[in-house]
């Protein structure tokens, strides 16, 4: 079986595996028989059409989006750089949304202005599934290594 002609339907690949601009990511993965993508945030909003082309582009591929990423360092800030990346978390949602993404990924804050306190972390990432609830998206949450909390 040639590689072109595998089975990989319960297979996906994440663009950020690959170099050069969205479409020719998207089909690459289309030639090498994927069926399923994980998309980053840059390939929207980096791309050249702007963030409605590069939906365009992904719903044209035929590839089912698995899940769109990264939301960084979200939890635990307060005052204007909570509101601010409250703000991110909800243009990511609707750029999820629109792909069809079932899934957001968080990763663990590595802010030094994030709070260590387990409440506060609690209350954003509580606030962060409430916002993806009307729109019908999980959110994972990674905890990294290097994480200033949870790690």
């Amino acid at each position: 079986m040639s590689q072109t002609t595998g089975n990989f339907d319960d297979f996906g690949m994440d663009t950020i595996t690959l170099a050069g601009s969205l479409e020719n990511k998207l089909k690459a993965m289309r030639e090498a028989g994927f069926s399923q993508v994980m998309l980053k945030a840059n390939d929207l909003v980096g791309h050249e059409g702007g963030v409605d082309a590069a939906v365009r582009a992904v719903k044209a591929s035929g590839l089912r989006v698995t899940g769109f990423h990264v939301l960084r360092d979200f939890e635990g800030l307060s005052g204007h750089l909570h509101g601010y990346k409250v703000d991110i978390a909800k243009a990511m949602l609707e750029m999820a949304h629109a792909l069809g993404a079932p899934l957001l990924l968080c990763c663990s804050s590595t802010s030094q202005h994030a709070s260590s306190d387990p409440e506060a972390i609690a209350r954003d990432l509580r606030k962060l599934a409430m916002l993806a609830v009307p729109l019908g998206i999980r959110i994972a949450y990674e905890g990294l290594s290097w994480g200033r909390t949870i790690n």
